[in-house]
């Protein structure tokens, strides 16, 4: 005898429950909270070191030519690490003040 297919079942699909809208989450306002308390800015910072006038970069700059006393020429590297040493050291420095006052002390012919 020979065996007979089975006969193939088909599953049986279960109805799908329709997907139900979620339900909406009431709207939120931002509250503007309170500014916070008003803080002088000098009583936090530290004053900054008073910046040194452009006269004194001129001034310094030819004292520090004739007291290195090179044949060949002071290098601005050279006449910068020698005000630096002997300025006053509570003011800051300032390189670009520097480089322009040692470029115009050559165009106004104080160096030559």
């Amino acid at each position: 005898p020979k065996s007979q297919p089975k006969p193939q079942l088909k599953p049986q699909l279960k109805p799908q429950p329709k997907p139900q809208p979620k339900p909406q989450q009431p709207k939120v306002t931002a509250v503007k909270a309170a500014p916070p308390p008003a803080v002088s800015i000098t009583s936090c910072v530290a004053a900054p070191a008073p910046k040194l006038p452009y006269g004194y970069y001129k001034s310094g700059i030819i004292t520090a030519i004739t007291e290195l006393k090179d044949r060949t020429g002071s290098s601005s590297i050279a006449i910068k690490k020698h005000m630096i040493a002997n300025g006053p050291g509570d003011k800051t420095w300032l390189n670009g003040t520097f480089l322009n006052a040692l470029k115009n002390t050559v165009a106004d012919g104080d160096l030559v």
